[in-house]
């Protein structure tokens, strides 16, 4: 998939509105534009709601995230 840092859902669902778009962004390096189209096809296909995956070199400032990479200097 790429050097991913982040995951996030925008749109509707990250506000609780079910308006049948799923909207995520994918942030990082070289992230596989290719995979990520499969990924969304068949995530539409399985759930029945449409999905659109997009990506980014940074994190949008609104949304939820969903994945945040772990790094040697992370402070939980």
């Amino acid at each position: 998939m790429g050097k991913v840092d982040t995951i996030s859902l925008i749109g509707d669902y990250a506000k609780g509105i079910d308006s049948g778009l799923i909207e995520i962004v994918v942030c990082g390096e070289k992230v596989n534009n290719g995979y990520l189209l499969t990924l969304s096809n068949k995530l539409s296909k399985n759930i029945g709601r449409r999905v659109r995956i997009e990506t980014d070199i940074e994190q949008p400032n609104d949304g939820v995230i969903l994945y945040v990479k772990k790094t040697g200097h992370d402070i939980i």
